[in-house]
């Protein structure tokens, strides 16, 4: 038999969500150096070919 998780309490679930920020993407390295002005055109350029393919994926995928 599985146990059902107690609930967190209200503190315990804003602590959760704020750990989980760290994860944000904004963290990430690359996005701190384009922020920051520091990527080359080269490197935003695919930054940006891969988002598009990115997104047009998920487009066909959602319009199946």
């Amino acid at each position: 038999m599985t146990q059902t998780p107690e609930a967190l309490t209200t503190e315990q679930f804003k602590q959760a969500i704020i750990d989980k920020g760290q994860y944000y993407h904004i963290y990430h390295p690359f996005h701190v150096m384009m922020y920051e002005g520091k990527a080359t055109q080269q490197q935003i350029q695919a930054w940006v070919a891969n988002r598009y393919r990115s997104e047009e994926h998920t487009s066909e995928l959602q319009s199946r």
